[in-house]
């Protein structure tokens, strides 16, 4: 409202920045791979959050079947609809695309919010790649407050959200599937 003089203030989302910053010992770390069928090799990718389609899961899968590093494991901490546990049709889609590296992939199902944070420290990168206009990414900057490098989209407000020194940013495009595998490869090396 340029021709309006009204004072107002912007207040973003955010989170509990305090629950993300805990540390997590080298030992619970391990402890929480084996647990999930990782070892301390390997080189794990977090997605973190409900699976449905606008939420990029499905591309992610893609990608990750096209990554040639050693020792790649995806972590999918999420469920399709908070704690219900009923599997939706994307999820079934999700277990198809996967299906020729499934042993190299963990479906936590819903995680708890004051328990997700371990997750991330257990992970060694976070693919969060959103092909909606998503508001608020918040799971960007959960996974930036536990110190990792975040791959994710240039969608809606998730550059608002996303520290450009620890987050690398894709256009939703035709070339998304093939630019996530690039830029984990990236990190990877």
């Amino acid at each position: 409202y340029p021709e309006a003089s009204a004072q107002y203030d912007v207040v973003k989302n955010g989170v509990n920045t305090d629950l993300f910053c805990k540390e997590l010992s080298e030992e619970e770390r391990l402890n929480l791979r084996i647990r999930m069928g990782f070892s301390s090799d390997d080189f794990v990718i977090i997605f973190a959050g409900r699976l449905s389609a606008e939420k990029g899961i499905l591309q992610l899968a893609r990608a990750f079947v096209n990554l040639d590093v050693p020792g790649k494991k995806l972590l999918i901490a999420g469920g399709a609809f908070f704690t219900v546990k009923i599997k939706s049709p994307v999820q079934n889609e999700l277990t198809e695309i996967l299906a020729p590296c499934m042993k190299n992939v963990f479906f936590t199902g819903f995680v708890k919010y004051d328990e997700i944070w371990k997750y991330y420290k257990a992970a060694d990168t976070a693919v969060l790649p959103s092909i909606w206009d998503e508001p608020a990414l918040l799971t960007n900057i959960e996974a930036q407050l536990c110190g990792l490098p975040v791959i994710s989209t240039l969608s809606g407000g998730i550059p608002e959200y996303a520290n450009p020194d620890a987050a690398i940013l894709l256009p939703v495009d035709s070339h998304l599937e093939e630019n996530l595998t690039a830029k984990i490869a990236g990190l990877y090396e």
